[in-house]
């Protein structure tokens, strides 16, 4: 590794957490997380032990992560305008008590209207936690590759919780209750918010005055962020149906609670994976003289060249060396001296034997024009070119072929 390049695989992990503040950072925003992996399940739960249907448990939970969702973006900007404290700090409070409010309304066995409403209300009051954290690693971090590890590692440790978060639920569930898992995921997400907030990279965010945004929909206006969105409503479709799935399949086969098994399984194949894309990660090499001197190249070259692919083409269908040499005569009629690599054989157009082996009639003492099959295509450009011979010059028109000799 030379002295100007930055830490490689596992070293690159090292050194984020060697940054002062990031440990901890991290640490807080895991806990804080840890009820997304916690309360969609808990919720199902918590409907099945009130006697609803897995149908009615699904449309409670579904509420949350839609109301999640929309609140998302939401939460996000009002952070741009107000700063990290300012909603970090309210959002904890509200998210942990609605959360709570959920567990009530479960005890005293009210509608399930009153239940799907209070659980999409604590889904629109998520704490941005993720976005907060990821908006603070440029301020903390040097260096692309640096920071490209830190947006991977971040990226990869929300499969942590969607790892232990089932695991969490199915045993506080087997062993008390669902509703006291609820409990477990509104204190993990209070406490561990609160934590973040307190931290001094967060209080001393501030949001940046010189960023104007237009429009209502903000990022949503730029068709790349409406595509992403798209293919990630989709995803997001696929795993909300499989935290539904895995627990009626679990209940079906011995128990409901097992069903976190297989989901922290899941998300735990997901975190082995962010992980080593993140070890691997590597930051585009600089332009040098030698590469700005080829691109300029071929940008000169690329109207001699653009005749030539279809010669390419036969050459590589018929592979006689008078096809060849046609080829060196376009591209040297352009103006592009150097070489090429052709089809799947190694080519050098710079190579004048070619030529000599046409003009002769080199392989196996008969015309080159005679090898192979003839494709049909060729048949009227190998007429000009023996009329053209009979007339005493090679038949490439203006651009013919440079004689070696000259």
């Amino acid at each position: 590794m030379s002295a100007t390049s930055g830490p490689v695989g596992t070293e690159r992990y090292r050194a984020l957490l060697r940054t002062p503040h990031a440990r901890r950072l991290i640490a807080c925003a895991l806990v804080a997380r840890l009820p997304l992996g916690m309360v969609p399940l808990a919720l199902l739960l918590t409907v099945r032990e009130a006697g609803g249907s897995y149908a009615a448990a699904g449309a409670v939970s579904g509420a949350y992560l839609v109301a999640a969702g929309i609140g998302a973006p939401v939460a996000g900007r009002l952070v741009d305008r107000q700063g990290q404290t300012r909603v970090l700090v309210p959002r904890a409070a509200l998210f942990s008590g609605l959360l709570l409010g959920v567990c009530a309304l479960a005890l005293v066995e009210a509608p399930l209207l009153a239940l799907g409403g209070c659980a999409a209300a604590a889904g629109a009051f998520v704490p941005p936690v993720a976005a907060s954290l990821r908006s603070l690693w440029p301020r903390l971090l040097e260096g692309p590759e640096l920071r490209a590890s830190a947006y991977a590692l971040e990226a990869s440790l929300q499969e942590i919780f969607f790892l232990v978060g089932p695991l969490i639920v199915a045993l506080v569930s087997a062993t008390v209750s669902p509703t006291a898992a609820l409990v477990v995921a509104a204190a993990a997400g209070g406490a561990g918010t609160l934590a973040f907030a307190a931290s001094a990279p967060v209080r001393a965010w501030r949001p940046e005055t010189d960023r104007h945004v237009s429009g209502l929909l903000g990022a949503l206006e730029s068709p790349g962020v409406r595509t992403i969105v798209l293919f990630a409503a989709c995803c997001g479709v696929a795993f909300g149906g499989t935290e539904v799935a895995m627990p009626a399949f679990a209940e079906d086969h011995g128990g409901a609670e097992l069903g976190g098994v297989p989901l922290a399984l899941f998300a735990g194949g997901s975190l082995v994976g962010g992980l080593v894309a993140g070890a691997r990660t590597r930051a585009p090499p600089p332009p040098d003289a030698a590469a700005v001197r080829a691109a300029a190249r071929r940008r000169s070259c690329a109207a001699g060249v653009r005749g030539v692919a279809p010669r390419a083409l036969c050459a590589r269908v018929r592979g006689g060396p008078a096809d060849r040499a046609g080829l060196h005569g376009r591209v040297r009629a352009g103006g592009c001296g150097g070489s090429a690599r052709l089809g799947g054989r190694g080519v050098r157009l710079d190579r004048h034997r070619h030529l000599e082996r046409a003009r002769r009639g080199h392989r196996g003492g008969r015309s080159p024009d005679r090898v192979g099959r003839r494709p049909r295509l060729l048949r009227p450009r190998l007429r000009r070119r023996r009329a053209g011979r009979a007339a005493g010059h090679d038949g490439y028109g203006a651009g013919g072929v440079t004689d070696p000799a000259s």
